[in-house]
């Protein structure tokens, strides 16, 4: 009995320094860690079904108490009706973190680069252009409750930095919103992110996200569940039978199911 109490202590005292692991959201919290995460992705249509299984390797190195540099290797498999599966490295990313706090408040900034090492034809990521994101955003914590909201613009790119020879860059805003309650060792999350996509060649596409998900915070490692979520979008799936022509949508899905682990260190 003596021996389960301690246990518990022992979680409920390592909780109390996390910040608030996200699932469906990369953290903005600078900290020491590893993490694997698997993703399944599914979207369907009135003829065609898509499915997305995609592996993730993360690391994260802090400098300073406030900054930290990452890096996150995706590799997907593509399994689409009428088609053979695919498989491929997606587009590896680096990053920087930023996280200044203030008693309870605190302001979260960053950027990231997606390297184009993809393969359009295959549908999984790009060969031809990378992609720069730029974040912003604030914190709040009070005992077992946390939020946080962040602004996200990203923009595809080419080494040239700019668009040239009729090139018209695909720009894209993110509106995040996470919020998180903590008790003991479990933590329950909900993450929302609405997405709006400027397409050169068509209208604005809009969606919106909700990700639902729990994490168990063990001594030295957090395991997490998230089940995301299309909730809206501006579009349907894969066309109608007035535009067939239309096609899914990129990084586009109807429900998805999330697993990750993290290594603190």
């Amino acid at each position: 009995m003596n021996a389960k109490r301690n246990f518990l202590l022992i979680l409920f005292l390592f909780s109390q320094n996390i910040f608030g692991e996200n699932l469906f959201f990369n953290s903005p919290e600078p900290k020491n860690r590893l993490a694997v995460a698997l993703q399944g992705q599914e979207q369907e249509s009135l003829e065609a079904k898509k499915d997305v299984v995609t592996g993730i390797l993360q690391a994260e190195k802090t400098i300073g108490t406030s900054v930290s540099l990452f890096a996150a290797l995706p590799y997907t498999r593509l399994n689409e009706s009428g088609e053979k599966k695919r498989e491929h490295l997606n587009q590896q990313q680096i990053g920087l973190k930023l996280f200044f706090s203030l008693y309870d408040f605190g302001i979260i900034g960053g950027s990231n680069y997606s390297f184009a090492t993809g393969k359009e034809r295959l549908e999984i990521g790009s060969e031809k252009f990378g992609n720069i994101e730029f974040y912003g955003g604030l914190f709040y914590k009070s005992r077992a409750w946390a939020i946080f909201s962040v602004a996200r613009w990203n923009s595809q790119l080419t080494p040239h930095l700019r668009e040239r020879d009729g090139e018209q860059f695909e720009k894209t805003w993110y509106f995040d919103f996470w919020l998180s309650y903590t008790y003991h060792s479990l933590e329950s999350i909900l993450e929302v992110t609405r997405k709006v996509q400027y397409d050169p060649q068509l209208e604005n596409l809009y969606s919106t996200i909700v990700a639902p998900g729990f994490l168990v915070h063990l001594e030295m490692m957090t395991f997490g569940i998230s089940a995301p979520i299309t909730v809206s979008r501006s579009y349907v799936p894969d066309g109608t039978l007035a535009h067939p022509e239309t096609t899914f949508q990129r990084n586009d899905f109807d429900r998805s199911i999330l697993l990750k682990a993290f290594k603190y260190f």
